[in-house]
């Protein structure tokens, strides 16, 4: 049986509204569906998917979601978190999914951009200026 926002534990956080689970399920698989698609779009490129490795990227992917999210990977991460949340049905997603983006944002996107931006130079650049960050 499945805990219900650690009810046993922390009551008082427990949320949760009429079709949570259906809308926290949706947001799920559209997180793992941007998550999955991006990936696969790196493979077919045969770059990289290493976030700890911006220097091996040997292309800037810029099509499929890549045309709306410089990071649709961590986009979908951050869903799959935001969905789980709210399935459970507890307060503390929201405090989650901002920390991981703050997290996410600052130790590894802010870092891999200033690594592309050097290896490609303009073209990133560009890149930047016409593609949001997140969406």
């Amino acid at each position: 049986m499945l805990l219900k926002g650690g009810s046993l534990i922390f009551p008082m956080l427990n949320t949760g509204f009429l079709g949570a689970r259906g809308v926290a399920v949706g947001i799920v698989i559209l997180g793992l569906a941007i998550l999955l698609w991006a990936g696969l779009l790196f493979k077919r490129e045969k770059t990289t998917v290493n976030p700890f490795r911006p220097k091996k990227t040997t292309v800037i992917v810029a099509d499929g979601p890549y045309r709306f999210s410089r990071n649709p990977m961590y986009l979908g991460m951050i869903l799959i978190i935001l969905g789980a949340g709210i399935y459970i049905g507890t307060a503390l997603t929201l405090p989650v999914v901002l920390a991981f983006w703050l997290y996410i944002n600052e130790t590894q996107i802010k870092p891999e951009e200033r690594a592309l931006s050097k290896m490609f130079g303009q073209a990133f650049i560009d890149y930047m200026g016409k593609v949001r960050r997140w969406i």
